[in-house]
């Protein structure tokens, strides 16, 4: 490699969360306002980590995506529409 290409290879190298180290300083970094900002209005503040099997989880997406929404709102809607039904 020539010095130009050593140049491109530092200027778009490895990023800091492509390490471990990186990750951790990365997610204990504060949360830029206008990311806060776009949580609150949707009033989703508070993360819910399940572990499904792949083959559902692309069931879920695959519907929501046909419904052109959120996996999220698709699931947000399934759960009030069960409690409804369920008393």
């Amino acid at each position: 490699m020539d010095g130009e290409d050593m140049t491109i290879m530092a200027r778009f190298g490895r990023r800091d969360t492509s390490t471990a180290r990186g990750r951790r300083v990365a997610e204990t970094r504060p949360m830029h306002h206008t990311d806060r900002r776009r949580l609150r209005a949707t009033g989703r503040t508070v993360q819910l980590n399940l572990k499904v099997r792949p083959d559902f989880r692309d069931w879920v997406h695959a519907l929501a995506e046909a419904r052109n929404l959120l996996m999220v709102e698709y699931i947000e809607q399934a759960v009030e529409e069960r409690a409804k039904r369920d008393g």
